[in-house]
């Protein structure tokens, strides 16, 4: 099994984000870059054997928090 964690874009993760049910609305691709445009953030993905397994999105929204 080949596991690997790697940067992404916005346009990766998009599709994943909305497929989680916690979140009752989508949000559109240029939601998602006003969101963290001009700030700290962090884009990743992870894959097994070359498929998308999971993702992670996370901001710095001010100098106190990082949002993930």
């Amino acid at each position: 099994m080949s596991i690997i964690l790697r940067h992404a874009s916005l346009q990766e993760v998009h599709p994943l984000y909305n497929q989680l049910p916690e979140f009752e609305t989508r949000c559109s691709l240029n939601d998602m870059a006003l969101r963290i445009a001009d700030k700290p953030h962090l884009v990743r993905i992870a894959e097994i054997d070359g498929k998308m397994a999971g993702s992670r999105l996370g901001y710095a929204p001010d100098e106190n928090g990082f949002y993930s």
